[in-house]
């Protein structure tokens, strides 16, 4: 491997870059590649060749931005997710602000924790199993199908793997739900 430009210390940063260009003119450190290879889905993600920056750490921080008056990171792709995170164990992407909005997303967004389900007719609930839930779990439920008069949507009951809906009296007819499974705050 021939890298353009190496830095190693025992002590401090490896490599520096600092600019004083306008924002959004120049950077510190720019790294450029022609192809990329970055192999998340094993149990030790890698960088191979052609990755623009990489960063790896055995103990803290692969890469990291931070900025006084702007955007820490960016990720931007044509063709592929901006930013990816990935975790075997832990969190795979955790936004947090102690005084502002920790996750602001514009434009659609896609859990695989929604789904949806029926209470059938001349039933009063609906089981969905979900390897997912345990007594804790919040759960958000939206009837998406009118339950009759006098009827409506009751409580959860959740239980490790499965969750009930239950409705306050029978069903006349099958009645559609949604539901999104949330996991407590940590």
């Amino acid at each position: 491997m021939t890298a353009g430009v190496r830095g190693t210390s025992l002590l401090d940063e490896g490599v520096e870059g600092v600019t004083a260009g306008a924002a959004g003119e120049a950077a510190g450190v720019t790294g450029v590649a022609v192809a990329s290879e970055v192999d998340l889905d094993s149990a030790n993600p890698t960088l191979g060749p052609g990755v623009g920056v990489g960063g790896q750490s055995g103990s803290g921080f692969g890469v990291i931005g931070v900025s006084d008056s702007s955007v820490g990171v960016v990720g931007i792709s044509t063709g592929s997710a901006g930013v990816v995170g990935s975790s075997q164990d832990g969190i795979g992407v955790q936004a947090t602000s102690p005084s502002g909005i920790a996750l602001d997303v514009v434009g659609e967004a896609r859990f695989s924790t929604i789904g949806d389900g029926i209470v059938s007719d001349k039933r009063d609930e609906a089981t969905i199993i979900d390897a997912a839930v345990s007594p804790d779990t919040h759960v958000m439920v939206t009837l998406i199908s009118d339950p009759g008069k006098g009827n409506a949507f009751s409580w959860v009951d959740g239980a490790d793997g499965a969750f009930t809906v239950h409705l306050a009296s029978k069903a006349k007819g099958d009645k559609s739900f949604t539901y999104f499974v949330l996991q407590p705050g940590i």
